[in-house]
């Protein structure tokens, strides 16, 4: 994905996040799943590797993105 784009992923359901931070994307990205997956009757529960947080990566991803 080029830079910055992650900035107009979705535009077409909602308002732009020009000017915002990741963190304010993220928010609200997973804010509108949350909604959505909440007004669902039946969502399958979070199994295996989908129920995996990542935090077990931690060291290594930080290991990486301090050699990058």
């Amino acid at each position: 994905m080029p830079h910055g784009s992650w900035r107009s992923a979705g535009a077409q359901y909602t308002a732009s996040f020009e000017g915002t931070s990741g963190y304010e994307w993220t928010r609200t990205v997973v804010g509108l799943c949350d909604a959505r997956l909440s007004a669902m009757s039946e969502v399958r529960p979070l199994t295996g590797v989908d129920a995996e947080d990542g935090w077990s990566q931690r060291d290594a991803v930080v290991a990486e993105i301090e050699r990058a």
